[in-house]
């Protein structure tokens, strides 16, 4: 996929910033915080260019911003190409021992309708737990 395309398909300005986070986060198979993707970055971007590009972004909603809490956001890059699309409903798993945030489209979010009046715009699951590559890694066999 030319990510160049891609952008301007889509109506937005092809900058080489944005090019250049957009393969970062393509190339990456987990969602990354900012700090993640500065350290993934050729040479060195002004943090203030990053974090407005990611806001950017994800108001073009080309790119999924992921709230685990206070102090973890990360962000992913769906590929509309890709079969397997991005279900904006589906949970996150955020592992407490490696922090990596992993998405799980086949989880996706069930919710039971809201009481007379509430309007939901949006649901958010974070599942708190160990990964399978660190609890593998620990020497424990148990599948979860």
């Amino acid at each position: 996929m030319d990510i160049a395309d891609f952008l301007n398909k889509n109506r937005i300005k092809a900058t080489s910033t944005r090019v250049q986070l957009l393969k970062i986060l393509a190339s990456n198979p987990y969602p990354l915080q900012a700090k993640e993707i500065e350290d993934k970055w050729d040479s060195k971007i002004d943090r203030v260019t990053l974090y407005r590009t990611l806001k950017t972004l994800v108001a073009k909603k080309v790119i999924h911003k992921i709230e685990v809490n206070e102090l973890i956001t990360c962000y992913n890059f769906f590929n509309p190409e890709d079969h397997n699309t991005e279900n904006p409903e589906h949970a996150h798993f955020h592992c407490n021992k490696c922090d990596k945030v992993i998405c799980l489209h086949d989880y996706i979010n069930e919710t039971k309708p809201l009481p007379t009046g509430y309007i939901q715009s949006k649901t958010n699951i974070v599942i708190e737990g160990i990964c399978k590559f660190c609890n593998v890694n620990k020497g424990n066999t148990k599948e979860n």
